[in-house]
């Protein structure tokens, strides 16, 4: 059964009249009538999964960072680093799936991307090289902030830009796994900026859903990875 959102937009004189309809997916904030946080979570069938896809794993980061920093699991500072960025990522995209009307949230939203982009090679480096240099890093991230204030596309290209950068200066931490984990990120941009596929028959298969698929699966690979790394450096002590 559909249950249509029940949202309001200006009528005659002034005055709102109600909008049986979701809104259109993809909708960038501000283009549509404002719509109640509890039709976004469960109801409307393009935002529920935006909430979900990223909020579920983002709680589930938080405890596994948060039992690797009390040293409750594998994977100590490293692990506990990466979650934290990862978290944040997966939870700024969820809340602001919840309020999509929000331009200040959906500017978060970028902000959250860029703790990932960071915090994969800066844990990858963590793991494998502790006292490596991130002079890169830390120049790489005045970029990336400053990417994430543009439009949509120039932002997008300005995070590969950024992250592109590291993959060159940091060639020698990456591995197959980090390597996947970069094909994905691309994939997820490239899916981005196209932002089709709400006519599929699969409703939960639109690009921007492909987007969250693929950051969550790459997070994933990179938390497996992390645990072998530490685990092997832990090994030649």
């Amino acid at each position: 059964m559909t249950v249509a959102a029940v949202t309001e937009e200006p009528g005659r004189g002034g005055r709102l009249k109600r909008v049986d309809s979701f809104r259109p997916p993809g909708a960038p904030a501000g283009t549509w009538p404002h719509t109640p946080w509890h039709v976004c979570v469960l109801y409307d069938p393009y935002e529920r999964i935006n909430v979900w896809s990223h909020g579920a794993p983002g709680i589930a980061l938080v405890l596994l960072g948060a039992a690797a920093a009390a040293g409750l699991a594998p994977g100590g500072s490293p692990l506990a680093v990466f979650c934290a960025c990862a978290a944040v990522t997966h939870l700024f995209s969820a809340v602001t799936h919840v309020w999509p009307d929000s331009h200040a949230l959906e500017k978060l939203d970028h902000f959250g991307i860029v703790a990932l982009i960071l915090g994969t090679p800066a844990t990858q480096l963590m793991a494998m090289h502790p006292h490596g240099d991130t002079t890169c890093m830390a120049a790489c991230s005045i970029v990336l902030l400053l990417a994430a204030l543009l439009p949509p596309l120039p932002r997008t290209l300005g995070f590969m830009a950024g992250g592109a950068i590291m993959v060159f200066h940091y060639t020698y931490i990456i591995n197959l796994s980090l390597a996947v984990q970069i094909a994905l990120y691309v994939a997820g941009g490239f899916a981005f900026v196209r932002n089709s596929g709400h006519e599929r028959m699969w409703h939960w298969a639109t690009d921007h859903h492909l987007l969250h698929y693929s950051v969550t699966i790459a997070c994933a690979m990179h938390c497996h990875n992390l645990l072998q790394l530490t685990a092997a450096q832990a090994s030649t002590l």
